[in-house]
């Protein structure tokens, strides 16, 4: 009798968590290709099987713009004084109202009085499974800059990301606005102060963003921020738990990465995305860990800039990446 409830126990233990397989670069090469022609811009992909470490990347090297997925990496480095007894997750922070960022944010748009207390924790949930500015921003300052993040990158071997803004100046100056005003900190009023600039002036502003290298990552550092957030060898366990928990219940991009996964399979992503310009889109992004319904994992990197298509088109276009990562994995090999 203990002799079968073993073998039940090991038969259920290889169901749960199936071997490693070897990534079909063929098809991820065709799909992929096929996805970015569909993107209508330059679409940046890192595929990874973790277990075996085997990955794929296209458009490998190459930058691109990270936009709100470096709240992911900001999180890790909030995280990180925590692991260090600088900060604890119940500690409270006073957002001011002068300390309003800029559209998108929630927590702006409801803001109330001159100060209001947050804790870290609904800071850091707020920042990540929401992607509000105003959170990210005050947690930025917290930690002591961007500075924070480039250091705990570096520390943990991330090469080829790189964090220098906060929102309420990376969103300035991708429209070309001179100076933050506090009806920014509602989209009503963001979206105002950008109509009354000549588009002139926002095309030259979205051009030189497009060529700045900053706030970039590429693919392949993407990826290797999340296998070393989800190994354990960037934060201690606990913290591990805490921003895997955020990004599994992120609420943003439902028809990205996340439409192109099986039903039952689950996902702790961020997603970044920049405003339009005359029909230009700076950054349709999701970066992923993706957990199959038979237990295996891939991270998944899909980043999108320059694309003249639509929202519809581009979110279809990640949705594609994902698919064609799980079929390079599931299919025949």
């Amino acid at each position: 009798m203990q002799r079968l409830s073993l073998l039940s126990a090991a038969v259920l233990l290889c169901a749960c968590a199936a071997p490693p397989r070897a990534l079909d670069v063929t098809r991820l090469e065709r799909d992929v290709t096929a996805a970015e022609a569909r993107s209508g811009g330059r679409l940046g992909v890192a595929v990874v099987e973790p277990t075996s470490g085997q990955r794929w990347v296209h458009h490998a090297g190459e930058h691109f713009p990270l936009q709100s997925t470096f709240k992911a990496p900001l999180a890790a480095a909030v995280l990180a004084r925590v692991d260090a007894g600088a900060l604890a997750l119940d500690t409270k922070i006073e957002v001011r109202r002068d300390e309003l960022s800029v559209c998108w944010s929630p927590l702006a748009e409801a803001f109330q009085g001159e100060a209001q207390s947050f804790s870290l924790l609904d800071l850091l949930t707020q920042s990540v499974a929401v992607s509000d500015n105003t959170a990210a921003d005050v947690l930025m300052h917290e930690i002591g800059g961007p500075e924070s993040v480039n250091a705990l990158l570096s520390r943990s071997g991330v090469t080829g990301m790189h964090v220098d803004r906060y929102e309420r100046d990376l969103q300035l100056q991708f429209h070309g606005l001179a100076a933050y005003e506090p009806a920014m900190s509602t989209c009503q009023g963001m979206d105002a102060a950008i109509d009354r600039l000549p588009k002139d002036e926002q095309v030259r502003a979205f051009e030189a963003y497009l060529r700045d290298p900053r706030d970039t990552t590429t693919p392949e550092a993407a990826a290797d921020f999340l296998l070393k957030l989800d190994r354990g060898e960037m934060l201690t366990p606990a913290s591990t738990r805490v921003l895997l928990d955020i990004m599994h219940g992120a609420k943003t991009g439902p028809r990205r990465l996340r439409a192109g996964l099986p039903p039952d399979a689950r996902l702790a992503h961020k997603t970044g995305t920049s405003a339009d310009t005359e029909g230009r889109n700076g950054a349709t992004n999701d970066i992923g860990i993706a957990t199959l319904p038979d237990g295996r994992k891939l991270v998944i990197v899909a980043l999108l800039t320059n694309s003249s298509a639509p929202e519809e088109t581009r979110e279809s276009a990640l949705a594609d990446v994902a698919r064609a990562a799980v079929g390079a994995m599931m299919g025949p090999q």
